[in-house]
C-alpha cells in the first residue's frame, strides 16, 4: 500500500514540494556556480583557487545587465548604465535605413533571447566578462538574422558545441587592460559581486575617475597581486575555463591546465578541446566580429548577417565603460611583473604587449 512505501508525511502532495524544493536548490547551487552542467545532467564543480571562484558566482558580479531586463534606477551608489539597448539602436538603424520591415524584425530580434538555442552549425556567442562582449552583443543582437546562441559570461564553450560543429566566437584583452576594467566597473557599483567580496581592495568612494587618488592605485595593485596569486592569473584561469577546457578530464589539475595554456596559439584553429574557431579582442572588437561573421558565412555559405544594418550597429553602438586614469597609471613595476608572470602564457599566445596598450 501507499502508506507501507511513504511516511504518512509524505503524501502525493509532500512528494511533489519535495521535488520542487530539490530543483529550487539545485538552481541556487547551478547559479552560485557549485554545480555544473556535465554530460546530461548537473555534477558539482571542482575546486579552484579563490580569485577564479570569485569570478564563477552568479552574472551579477560584473554587472552586466542583460539587455532587455529591468534596469536599476541610478543612484549615488550606482551610476546610469550607458549601454544602448537593441530597440533604440533598431529605431534609428530603421529611420536611416528608411525600413519599417526592418525596425519591427530588429525589435523581435532583440527580445528574443538566444540563451537555450540549441541548433547545429550555428554561430555561438561565448561573453567574457570586460572584454567588449556587450558590444559585440548589442551589434549581433541587431544584425544577425540566423539563429544564434549566447554562452554567458558563467558559461564554458560546451561538448555540443563541438559535435553540432557550431561557430564559436570567443574574446580576449590584453590582461594589464583586462584587469584595470574589472577593477574599475566593481569599483563603480557598490553592489558588485567582486566589491563585496573582496571589501578591501575598494574604496570607499564609487564615483569620480578611478585612480585619481594614491589610494585608489594602491587598492588596485593590492587587488591585483591578489589576482594573480593563484596557479595562475585569474585571466588565465577564465580563459582557459571557458574555452580551452572542453571535455578535458579533470580540468583543474594544474599539469593539464600548464599544458593547455603553454600550448595553445589562436591561429591553430578550433579542436575538440579548444573549439573557439574565431576571436575577438576587445581592442579592435568591431573589426575583428566582422571578419568572424564574415568566415561564418564563406565556411557554411549561408548569409546570416544584415550587413548594412551591421556597419550602422558598429558606429552606434557604445562598450559599457567607467572612467578610470589611464592603464599605466595604475601601475608600478612589481605589479606589473605579476601580470606578466602569471598571464605569460596569454600574453605570448595572443602576442600581447608586455604592459598596457599604447
Amino acid at each position: 500500500s501507499a502508506s507501507a512505501r511513504w511516511p504518512s508525511s509524505l503524501t502525493s502532495v509532500g512528494v511533489t514540494r519535495l521535488f520542487v524544493a530539490i530543483a529550487l536548490l539545485a538552481r541556487g547551487l547551478q547559479a552560485q556556480g557549485f554545480l555544473v552542467k556535465r554530460g546530461g545532467g548537473l555534477a558539482f564543480a571542482e575546486a579552484r583557487s579563490v580569485p577564479y571562484s570569485l569570478l564563477t558566482g552568479p552574472i551579477e558580479p560584473f554587472s552586466e545587465i542583460e539587455v532587455g531586463a529591468d534596469q536599476p534606477a541610478a543612484t549615488e551608489e550606482s551610476p546610469p548604465l550607458d549601454e544602448d539597448s537593441p530597440e533604440d539602436l533598431g529605431e534609428e538603424i530603421g529611420e536611416e535605413t528608411g525600413d519599417d520591415a526592418q525596425v519591427a524584425r530588429v525589435g523581435r530580434k532583440a527580445a528574443q533571447s538566444h540563451r537555450w538555442y540549441n541548433g547545429e552549425k550555428c554561430i555561438v556567442f561565448n561573453h567574457l566578462e570586460k572584454a567588449a562582449g556587450s558590444f559585440v552583443r548589442n551589434v549581433m543582437q541587431l544584425s544577425v538574422v540566423s539563429e544564434w546562441k549566447l554562452e554567458k559570461e558563467m558559461d564554458p564553450v560546451t561538448g555540443d558545441d563541438v559535435s553540432k560543429d557550431n561557430f564559436v566566437i570567443g574574446l580576449t584583452r590584453n590582461p594589464f587592460d583586462w584587469y584595470v576594467s574589472l577593477w574599475s566597473w566593481s569599483a563603480h557599483m557598490r553592489s558588485s559581486y567582486l566589491r563585496r567580496s573582496l571589501p578591501d581592495f575598494f574604496p570607499n568612494h564609487t564615483k569620480g575617475i578611478m585612480g585619481e587618488l594614491p589610494e585608489d592605485k594602491q587598492l588596485f595593485r593590492n587587488f591585483v597581486k591578489h589576482m594573480t596569486s593563484g596557479e595562475f592569473g585569474t585571466l588565465s584561469e577564465r580563459i582557459y575555463h571557458k574555452y580551452l577546457s572542453v571535455g578535458v578530464q579533470d580540468p583543474g589539475w594544474y599539469i593539464t591546465k600548464l599544458a593547455v595554456l603553454a600550448g595553445y596559439h589562436p591561429d591553430a584553429g578550433p579542436t575538440e578541446a579548444a573549439p573557439v574557431s574565431c576571436w575577438v579582442h576587445a581592442e579592435t572588437p568591431g573589426g575583428d566580429l566582422r571578419t568572424c561573421l564574415q568566415r561564418y558565412e564563406a565556411k557554411h555559405n549561408v548569409s546570416a548577417v544584415d550587413w548594412p544594418s551591421f556597419e550602422i550597429a558598429l558606429a552606434k553602438a557604445r562598450q559599457n565603460h567607467r572612467e578610470h586614469v589611464p592603464c599605466a597609471d595604475f601601475y608600478d613595476e612589481e605589479t606589473a611583473e605579476a601580470v606578466r608572470q602569471a598571464e605569460s602564457y596569454i600574453i605570448s599566445a595572443f602576442g600581447y604587449p608586455s604592459g598596457c596598450n599604447p
